[in-house]
Order: C-alpha cells, then sequence, then structure tokens
C-alpha cells in the first residue's frame, strides 16, 4: 500500500518531516514533492487551484493522500476542494495530526464512505459492528457518521426498505434529551447514519473520573433527563434495547443526550451480524427475561432505566461478577439492592423499575416519570435538599 504526500513548506523543514513520516509509517511507500515557496503560485481562481504551474511543474492535488502545509488560507482551500490537509506550526502538532491522519486513512481503506456533503476528518469509535467517523461540512459544521460495517447487499430489499423508512422516523424523532439524527441512507454498499457531534464524551467517562457521588438534585435532574429522553423514544414505537451510562453523552451545557436507539440494533439482527444470545448489550445493564432468550421490550428498557437510576444514586453498579455469566445469574437471582437510609423514598421506585418480571414492572414511562416526580417532591420537602443545579457542574 502505497501512501503519497505533497509537503508544501520551504525546504528546510521537508527532511525532519520527511523522517517522522516515515517512522510513523514502516512499510509504507512514501513519495515527496518538495515545493518551496509554491504556495505563492497558488491561482485566486479556486476553479484553477487544483492544477498549479510553477516553473514548468503541474501539481495535480488529487493524486496525492495528504497535503502538509503551513498556511491557514492554502490549507481551507485544499480542504474546500476535498483535499486531505494538515497545517501545523510545531513538529509536534504535526506529529499528533498525522497520527490522527493515518488512522482515518487505514480504516477508510477498510471501510469507505463516500458522502458528497461530508468531508471526514477522524476516527471517534470503532466496535465489531460499526465505525464512526468526524465529519464537516462547507460551512464548518461538525457532525459524527455511523457506518456499519456489514455490506447492505447482505440484506434482503424488503430488510433494506424497512432500515430506510426506520431512518426516516429515527431522524424525525425530537427530544431535548436526544442526541439529533440528521440524514442516513446507503453509500459504498454500507449503511450510514448522520448525527449531531458532541465533543465531551459520554457520561461513563464524566463518572468514572469522580472520586465521589453526585449530589442528589444533580443526580435526580439528570435521571429525569434519561427517563424524558427515553419516553420520547418509546413514543415513537422504538425500543432503546442497550440503554447505559455509555450510550448517554454530555452536552457543553452540561444536558444530556441519549444516543444508539433506533433501528441500529434490528438491522444488524437482520444481517446476522450479531445473533440473538449477542443483541442482549451490556451485562451490567441487561434485563432477566433478555438472559434467558425472551424478546427485547419497552419493559426491558425500564429495567435499565432503573440501573441507571441506582448507579447515579449509589455510585455504584448495583451488580458485579468474575465474568459476564456470573454478572447476568446476579440480574435473575440476586435481591434488588438497598439505597441508603436517606434516600428510602425512592426504594419503592427502584424495585418497581428493576422488578425480575416485566409484567411487574411500570407499565409505560409515563406511570414512571408520575411516581418519580412524587417521590422527589417528597424528598426534597423532607430533607430541603439544596446542591448546585447540574448545569453549573463542571463537565470537563
Amino acid at each position: 500500500m502505497s501512501l503519497s504526500v505533497l509537503l508544501l513548506m520551504n525546504g528546510k523543514d521537508s527532511a525532519a518531516i520527511e523522517a517522522l513520516l516515515k517512522s510513523k509509517i514502516p512499510g509504507y511507500d512514501v513519495s515527496f514533492y518538495v515545493s518551496e515557496g509554491l504556495a505563492n503560485g497558488f491561482s485566486n481562481d479556486e476553479s484553477q487551484f487544483s492544477s498549479v504551474n510553477k516553473k514548468t511543474k503541474t501539481v495535480d492535488y488529487s493524486l496525492y493522500d495528504l497535503c502538509v502545509v503551513r498556511g491557514t488560507d492554502i490549507a481551507n482551500r485544499l480542504k474546500r476542494l476535498n483535499v486531505s490537509a494538515i497545517r501545523w506550526d510545531k513538529m509536534e502538532d504535526l506529529s499528533v495530526k498525522f497520527d490522527v491522519f493515518l488512522q482515518l486513512h487505514r480504516h477508510l481503506k477498510k471501510y469507505p464512505l463516500d458522502l458528497q456533503d461530508w468531508r471526514l476528518t477522524e476516527v471517534l469509535h470503532n466496535s465489531q459492528d460499526c465505525i464512526i467517523y468526524k465529519g464537516v461540512d462547507a460551512n464548518a459544521n461538525l457532525v459524527a457518521i455511523k457506518r456499519f460495517k456489514f455490506q447492505a447487499s447482505q440484506l434482503s430489499e424488503k430488510s433494506v426498505r424497512e432500515y430506510l423508512k426506520g431512518i426516516s422516523l429515527q431522524c424525525g424523532v425530537r427530544s431535548n434529551g436526544l442526541i439529533d439524527f440528521y440524514e442516513g441512507g446507503i453509500s459504498n454498499n454500507a449503511f450510514y447514519l448522520v448525527m449531531e457531534y458532541l465533543p465531551l464524551g459520554n457520561l461513563r467517562r464524566f463518572l468514572d473520573a469522580r472520586d465521589k457521588v453526585l449530589p442528589l438534585r444533580h443526580a435526580l435532574e439528570w435521571f429525569e433527563e434519561i427517563a424524558n429522553a427515553l419516553a420520547a423514544v418509546h413514543q415513537a414505537g422504538l425500543i432503546h434495547r442497550d440503554l447505559k451510562i455509555d450510550n448517554i453523552m454530555l452536552r457543553e451545557d452540561g444536558s444530556l443526550a441519549l444516543t444508539d436507539y433506533g433501528v441500529s440494533k434490528n438491522i444488524l439482527l437482520s444481517a446476522d451480524f450479531l445473533t440473538e444470545d449477542e443483541f442482549h448489550g451490556s451485562p451490567y445493564y441487561v434485563s432477566p427475561e433478555i438472559i434467558i432468550g425472551d424478546p427485547c421490550s419497552g419493559s426491558s428498557d425500564i429495567y435499565s432505566l432503573g440501573i441507571i437510576f441506582y448507579e447515579l444514586l449509589a455510585g455504584a453498579r448495583p451488580y458485579n461478577g468474575n465474568n459476564s455469566h456470573d454478572l447476568m445469574m446476579a440480574h435473575i437471582k440476586k435481591p434488588i439492592p438497598s439505597l441508603s437510609n436517606e434516600l428510602m423514598l425512592f426504594q419503592p421506585l427502584l424495585e418497581k423499575m428493576m422488578a425480575k418480571s416485566p409484567n411487574d414492572r411500570f407499565v409505560d414511562m409515563t406511570e414512571l416519570l408520575r411516581s418519580f416526580k412524587q417521590a422527589r417532591d417528597l424528598i426534597f420537602q423532607s430533607n430541603n435538599t439544596k446542591s448546585t443545579p447540574p448545569h453549573f457542574l463542571p463537565i470537563s
């Protein structure tokens, strides 16, 4: 595999950069075109920018995988032409940026995705079933783009139609607590989804960085946001199927956005990319009925929400085990854990969410939210609870 790099800078930097790049890509064939002052020959007419003649040399930028430049204007003009470009000031900056580019380049070779309106700039996440790229459009709007790894041609025409219909439904669901989905479809024989980009990461990262339990009012407000978001998913006729702390993202204002809901899991099953016994999601949040092979339902989501409720209040998961099997058996056999004495008003709510049988749980999210608000108001009245509102707590 070859990787061609065009250096647009003064020659004095080229030797150091060439050594850096070759150290990072052993086994690659790297070609360089070092040009001193070539940038001064760029045409102001951007339509002519992709082929510049300087001292009888014509540079066709489309032939290069990457251009390395010093000037901001040059880098921006190259990017508008959909040419991958790195602008740098210090060698350490270039090293980091080149690592990002190399990771993207390698994944795109294996999992290509060509979208007219979006230029892919970074790999945000890589898992067994999908890869998530960071994308940017001509107006510098940033998005996350989820590209599934199985081929769309593996599915029947009926499954493809159902998936595209599901994408349309998912993109139409709007709630403050849900990540926004903008568009989706098929490209490069793969399904993709374009969604809101949230650079702060997920709630798991935030909680793991803390050395103490959340303030009560903070935990309760966040739980209510998550519950309202799940209610919006259910009202749209969807089931989340993999509700967990890791699938809850942080916005810069401190509010939450639920993600990974909708049609994704159904299509993975249809493509035989997942089997039923792999489909239970995280063993920390899976409901007893899914473990024994019953179908997932809205009640299964409510059970997972109960796990999240306990985790937000207690600062730890309710069940643990030496392995996945032990952990899943705990969901089936172990009693529902008790909250601390000062939170006992929430114990009935927790027990109804985490009931072993779906028939003993809340009928729907409307009933659950009503019971939650009653218990919350009672505990605030009895404790006169005061703490910093969550949107003012530091989230970085």
